[in-house]
């Protein structure tokens, strides 16, 4: 004899993304009892070039 509990009913969750990000931004999908969401990824910030210069005395 196995007793299991599930649970039925509404489930929610919320998380932080970032300033950055506008809600029509955001895409999802919930299919087979799966919440798949999907939003851009912000794109590497690039190092400044850094250019050194000599000074002679």
């Amino acid at each position: 004899y196995i007793r299991q509990e599930r649970y039925t009913g509404a489930c929610s969750r919320s998380f932080y993304v970032g300033t950055d990000l506008q809600p029509k931004d955001v895409n999802a999908k919930f299919t087979d009892g799966i919440l798949e969401l999907t939003f851009p990824k912000e794109a590497p910030k690039k190092e400044p070039d850094v250019t050194r210069v000599e000074i002679g005395e």
